[in-house]
């Protein structure tokens, strides 16, 4: 097994911190695999973040086989937002099977720009600091190495880039540091590297591009000085610096005994404020408590004293929280401790503290927040909405393996949740990286021991999840939702063309232009759920658009982009957003938008359709208003019908409202090719099963083609099934399930339909029932020569409600 280049390795014992409050955050999805060009042997991820594209970007080696044995190779794997492998590649030394490396941080520089920083060594060979740049396919785009040399530090050291950042205005910063190659420690320097938007070091920036981190009564080339992290800071102008933390021997006569470092610099690299904090420095700052009961029962290895900081993060106010692990000790004890059994494994105690401190770096409060107690990490940090979240290891418990825990704290540092994951069938869950999701939950990533050691991720969920339901029945709030068969019919959307009153009766009725000078709006209602385990608040948004088939996101759902008739008719806007506050865990609350439906006298022109009252809407929750992705777990694209089933916080509503009057009644829309392409469109006919049957029990349904739609359909063939044509421009539908097929349509073309539900005489409706016409695109597959319809891309439901109850 290939160890972190430190001389222990990690685990943790710690205090118990502030009892968690809330219970933890259940698995969202696990992800295990082995190198997919790799050899088999050793595949770790040391770093992973979330992509624009909602997918995932982590970074590691692989074990790859080299002239005559495995060698790692540094590796960056591409997940798409369903965990699934897009790509891999490893990135070694052209033309040295034997040449290694490792990933240590990745960034996601633009939607098409992934960029990968670690080390690389030729065989034999000292390591140089490695950047790599890779496209949104995965190619290699270019490879940047810098050697000690560059880096003015001794020949004889291995320099490695532990952390990369865009820095606002262009360019990247980097951290690193250099350890000596003989013996493998201690660190000689630690180092911020500052490149412009080529990577090309800035040479304003301390010395070419390099500023070091070192002890102030030490020159860099002997300090031992650890940078694991740099962040971005601000002063109160607003301005860019730079914080970097690590840890400093306590004395160069014995480097493994450290105590935690932080300097800052200011936006050209010139140092600003610098500590070095011991853990009696902050048990004197309180309230941590150095005392370590379990030491006695797991281990016979006494506290080492010694402290590093690992990750840090800027608050709103400049002060700074640093998270630092404390009393790193190897302890030599049987796994499942405190299990009395021969001496078979090697592990480390530490104790992780949350550190408070201003932004001149004076010491506010130090606080343990748990425990851990592993083998091999390195431990990360993420500062989400109301907090941080740190994950590592445990593996002194009685159940013969190494789960992950993951430590939710409040800003204040107490511990609100704890929680322990475990990919079933795997020993031990090693973690290593860890980053926050769109939908504020946290992804986590590292190695297990299934049949090998193993690329892992992990990720659970957030505490807080507002949705609503594509449908009561068959979409309890999971993502995505691949249950619900008619995505644009929410339950949790209606409107009402008069104001209701609480308890509001979510009964849908057609809405209803107004003179808008009267004053008297239609009201649209949506109801927002929170399936998380804390209170939860956000931005409720709703869009109309004339009702379609098709309909992209956004174009057709906002101004100015939302034309159709003619390129004077708005055909969608978007209502006043509506705040909902702290909605509790399981609870429920209905908003209240009023609207103002465009005038019908606009859609009336035959260009623009057959009926001109019917619109369709869209309710988005945005847990992040005004910051893409808006706290979308899957980040939107063009594809409503995708939008809406990926995401539980989006729903939508095409639902035309037909009484049951005899001689039937006309009501219809749009069919709208949402592609920038030509596409083949099809549509279908199906009618949902009651208790009490279907509508085409109780009704006739004929659809009556616009001139255009029927020109595009004759001009495909006249193709169809299930149908039956009664004139020029109708066809019946004969049977669930019909179809019109090869409508061949042009990019963003819209072309109008209507339907005709015609109550069959002498029959009696004892329920709602309703017509479901489905839009998807076809494409002709080439062996068989078959129709292979893609998912839906929209649909509208046409409801018949049954005949009014008569009065006794």
């Amino acid at each position: 097994m290939k160890k972190l280049v430190l001389l222990l390795v990690f685990s943790a014992i710690a205090l118990r911190a502030a009892a968690t409050t809330v219970a933890p955050p259940s698995k969202v999805w696990d992800f295990s695999a082995p190198s997919t060009t790799g050899a088999g042997g050793a595949d770790w991820l040391f770093t992973i973040t979330q992509t624009s594209d909602g997918g995932y970007l982590a970074g590691g080696f692989a074990a790859i086989m080299g002239t005559s044995s495995l060698k790692t190779k540094a590796s960056v794997l591409k997940l798409d937002p369903h965990r699934t492998v897009q790509w891999e590649r490893l990135i070694g030394i052209s033309g040295d099977p034997d040449s290694e490396g490792d990933i240590r941080a990745v960034l996601e520089a633009a939607p098409n720009l992934y960029i990968a920083a670690g080390d690389q060594h030729a065989t034999g060979a000292n390591s140089d600091g490695m950047i790599v740049t890779l496209d949104a396919a995965g190619t290699v785009l270019n490879k940047f190495v810098f050697t000690a040399s560059q880096l003015e530090l001794p020949p004889n050291v291995n320099p490695v880039f532990y952390a990369i950042r865009s820095v606002p205005g262009g360019g990247y910063i980097v951290a690193g540091a250099a350890q000596e190659a003989t013996p493998q420690h201690p660190w000689v320097s630690g180092f911020l590297l500052r490149l412009d938007a080529g990577f090309v070091p800035v040479a304003a920036f301390g010395s070419n591009g390099v500023v070091y981190v070192e002890p102030a009564s030490s020159p860099h080339k002997a300090s031992g000085s650890d940078v694991r992290r740099v962040r971005l800071t601000h002063d109160s102008n607003g301005n860019v610096g730079f914080l970097a933390v690590g840890s400093v021997p306590k004395n160069l006569a014995n480097p493994d005994l450290t105590d935690m470092l932080i300097e800052t610099f200011d936006g050209g690299g010139v140092p600003q404020s610098r500590k070095t904090y011991s853990v009696a420095d902050l048990v004197a700052t309180g309230p941590f408590n150095d005392s370590d009961p379990q030491a006695a029962l797991c281990g016979n290895a006494p506290k080492t004293g010694s402290a590093m900081a690992f990750d840090a993060a800027e608050m709103p106010n400049g002060d700074l929280v640093v998270l630092a692990h404390t009393n790193i000790r190897a302890v030599w004890a049987p796994q499942g401790c405190p299990v009395n059994s021969p001496v078979t494994q090697s592990y480390l105690d530490v104790i992780p503290v949350l550190v408070r401190m201003t932004p001149s770096l004076t010491l506010l409060w130090a606080k343990s927040v748990g425990r851990f107690s592993g083998i091999d990490f390195d431990t990360p940090m993420a500062m989400v909405g109301d907090g941080f979240v740190i994950a590592g290891n445990d593996a002194t418990n009685a159940n013969n393996n190494v789960p992950a825990r993951v430590i939710k704290t409040n800003f204040s540092g107490d511990v609100t949740w704890q929680g322990d994951y475990i990919i079933p069938g795997n020993k031990n869950n090693c973690v290593f990286g860890l980053a926050s999701t769109f939908d504020d939950g946290v992804v986590f990533a590292g190695n297990n021991d299934a049949g090998g050691q193993d690329y892992f991720a992990t990720k659970i969920g957030s505490l807080r999840d507002l949705w609503s339901s594509d449908n009561t029945t068959t979409d309890p709030g999971p993502e995505p939702d691949n249950a619900t068969p008619a995505m644009w019919a929410s339950d949790d959307i209606w409107v009402h063309t008069s104001q209701d009153q609480w308890p509001y009766t979510p009964q849908h009725e057609n809405p209803e232009y107004r003179d808008p000078s009267l004053q008297l709006p239609n009201f649209v209602y949506v109801r927002v759920r929170n399936r998380g385990t804390l209170p939860a608040s956000g931005l409720v948004t709703v869009h109309w658009a004339k009702a379609s088939t098709g309909l992209a996101w956004p174009i057709n759902w906002q101004q100015p982009t939302a034309r159709c008739c003619s390129t004077s008719v708005i055909c969608g806007d978007a209502l006043q957003p509506v705040a909902v506050v702290g909605i509790p865990p399981g609870g429920e609350q209905i908003v209240e938008l009023p609207w103002f439906p465009p005038n019908p006298a606009d859609f009336s022109a035959v260009s623009c359709g057959l009926e001109a009252s019917h619109f369709c809407l869209l309710a988005r929750i945005e847990t992040s208003p005004g910051v893409s992705p808006f706290g979308m777990t899957y980040p939107e694209g063009t594809d409503v019908y995708t939008n809406a089933a990926l995401n539980n916080n989006i729903v939508w509503k095409n639902v035309t409202v037909v009484d049951n009057l005899p001689g039937g009644q006309l009501a219809g829309g749009f069919v709208r090719n949402i592609s920038d392409r030509d596409e083949v469109i099809e549509l279908s006919f199906t009618a949902p099963r009651t208790p009490a049957g279907s509508l085409f029990d109780v009704a006739t349904v004929d659809v009556k083609l616009g001139a255009e739609l029927l020109a595009l359909w004759r001009r495909g063939g006249a193709k169809g099934s299930g149908i039956r044509q009664i004139d020029d421009v109708t066809i019946r539908i004969t049977a669930a399930g019909a179809t019109l097929q090869n409508i061949a349509m042009r990019p963003q073309q819209a072309v109008p339909y209507a339907v005709r539900i015609t109550p069959k005489p002498k029959t009696l409706q004892r329920a709602v029932m309703s017509l479901d016409v489905t839009q998807s695109t076809t494409r002709p597959a080439t062996n068989p020569p078959r129709r292979q319809p893609s998912k839906p891309a929209g649909g509208m439901r046409f409801t018949l409600k049954p005949p009014a109850k008569r009065a006794q």
